[in-house]
């Protein structure tokens, strides 16, 4: 599993057997992406905007575009005078069937954005990160690098409130954009940066800092010389649709579910060495 924390997911009727035989073996990282922790507070030159799609629903609709996102263009001119750059990096499914969201990004993007084109170099050039309810912002804790949750009245009006998001992303800093000033907020961080241990904390337990793949080896030889079941973590429950599922469930949409049955299917066929037992176990 990815974290201790991750327990909670499972059934409690196994709960007891999986924590006896659990290993925690930290997150999945994007390749290349390194840790650059702050050490001390330091200029902010660059900023990563990354929002979230608008979601299968209304309910599931994270997406700071339509609030943060005017706010930011308003603001480039000063930013730009401030010798900060933007880049905007939208979910790459973003604006799937909403032309205005679309044009949210276009409008960022006249008014002096850069509009990002490589992941990796985008999270290494900017300083902090402006984003979303959104796996992006738990690949961004990886680097240690301040990042801004945006918060709104819609936001809280569909269950994340400013309490909430404080108590899970405690290492991000919220700016309600309707109503505070952002600079104020970059000064601070600027000067006295005081989720700094927060960020460092958090991404040690979320990641564990495994970097290679000899360390992955070591976690198997460890797991192999432990008197254990060895569990990988089911990654897939994060993706965007079995979230909203859960989350119609927890809201009562369908009722309680006796029995789940699904089809995942990847984009493409698993990679040559994924076929090989003798390195993978073989393809499920």
């Amino acid at each position: 599993i990815a974290r201790y924390r991750g327990l909670s997911r499972f059934p409690r009727a196994i709960r007891p057997w999986v924590s006896r035989n659990a290993c925690a073996i930290g997150a999945p990282m994007v390749e290349g992406i390194e840790p650059d922790p702050w050490t001390k507070p330091r200029p902010v030159r660059t900023i990563l905007y990354a929002p979230t799609w608008e979601g299968y629903s209304e309910s599931t609709n994270y997406s700071s575009l339509d609030g943060a996102g005017p706010q930011l263009a308003a603001l480039l001119p000063e930013l730009t005078e401030r010798g900060i750059k933007l880049i905007i990096r939208p979910h790459p499914r973003f604006g799937g069937g909403r032309i205005l969201e679309r044009s949210g990004v276009e409008r960022i993007v006249a008014a002096g954005a850069i509009l990002g084109q490589d992941k990796l170099a985008d999270f290494r050039a900017a300083d902090l990160m402006i984003s979303d309810i959104s796996g992006v912002t738990a690949e961004w804790l990886l680097t240690e690098k301040p990042s801004i949750i945006p918060t709104s009245d819609r936001l809280t009006g569909i269950g994340r409130s400013p309490a909430r998001i404080e108590r899970e992303y405690p290492w991000m800093y919220q700016w309600d954009a309707a109503r505070e000033d952002l600079f104020t907020l970059l000064d601070r961080i600027e000067t006295e940066d005081p989720l700094r241990s927060a960020r460092r904390s958090a991404s040690r337990s979320m990641y564990r800092r495994h970097r290679s793949l000899d360390e992955a080896a070591e976690i198997g030889r460890a797991a192999a010389d432990f008197d254990a079941v060895f569990l990988m973590g089911f990654m897939r429950r994060f993706h965007p649709q079995f979230v909203d599922a859960a989350d119609r469930v927890a809201g009562g949409e369908i009722g309680s579910p006796l029995l789940v049955r699904s089809t995942g299917r990847g984009p493409g066929l698993p990679p040559e060495w994924a076929l090989d037992p003798e390195v993978s176990g073989g393809a499920r």
